[in-house]
């Protein structure tokens, strides 16, 4: 089921999932970067679309089976990384999380974002860049998930390491002027927003903004400030500016 079906039944909560990622347990060795891969593409997957998750204990911990003492011990490197996961969920959650983002599915879906020079797909689709197209008045957001080394989409599996993309020209369809564009990832060195400049590309009735993300890992956040009647993109109005200026946000 769909975690924008699972928030239709809940509109004033949440969605949270007890989404545990058996492929780290007992991980080591060559075991160990398909297990840590899996584990970030499920998360990319659950907070792209909305949702929450747990996973994460105290002292470097992973919950990986229902019996929660059946928990698994990341390396300090990944548990690094993971913390910069969850810090970048906290730094942009109201371009994340806000109840009133709505994922475009369907035909919407499939004419809401073009990538150029690589298969993309509005469903997670192995060998494809998923593209996760949402939008809010006065905001549209894309999730770039890269499953181009993935060899199914099963959430629970382990997966190999998707090849970087470098460049990645994205056009994403828009209603309003555009105020900003700027790019986020958990990926890199540092959480910081990116302007993007952006160019207008018109079809026939619709109005695209053509960006360039400098490179693409995981998963990448591009997030789209509109100006339509009655609409603002202040931060006091959709609550989503260039994230957050703490970044420690997790234990």
């Amino acid at each position: 089921m769909r975690l924008s079906r699972l928030s239709d039944c809940t509109p004033t909560k949440q969605v949270i999932l007890a989404a545990y990622l058996t492929p780290l347990k007992g991980a080591s060795d060559d075991n160990l970067p398909p297990a840590e891969a899996a584990t970030r593409l499920a998360c990319a997957a659950i907070w792209a679309n909305g949702g929450f998750h747990l996973l994460m204990g105290e002292r470097n911990a992973a919950l990986c089976d229902p019996y929660y003492p059946a928990y698994a011990t990341m390396t300090p490197a990944f548990a690094r990384v993971m913390r910069r996961y969850y810090d970048f969920v906290v730094r942009y959650e109201n371009a994340l999380a806000d109840p009133r983002l709505v994922t475009e599915t369907g035909a919407h879906g499939r004419d809401a974002v073009r990538v150029a020079g690589v298969a993309a797909s509005p469903v997670a689709e192995a060998g494809t860049v998923w593209t996760v197209a949402r939008a809010m008045p006065g905001l549209r957001t894309v999730s770039l998930i890269n499953l181009r080394g993935a060899t199914e989409t099963a959430w629970n599996t382990p997966q190999p390491p998707p090849p970087s993309l470098y460049d990645v020209e994205v056009e994403v369809r828009v209603t309003g002027a555009v105020a900003a564009v700027f790019a986020a990832s958990p990926d890199g060195d540092h959480l910081s927003a990116l302007p993007l400049a952006a160019h207008p590309v018109q079809r026939g009735a619709s109005t695209w903004v053509g960006v360039r993300l400098p490179r693409l890992d995981y998963w990448s956040l591009i997030v789209v400030k509109t100006e339509s009647e009655g609409e603002t993109t202040g931060n006091e109005s959709n609550g989503a500016g260039h994230g957050r200026g703490d970044e420690g946000a997790t234990a």
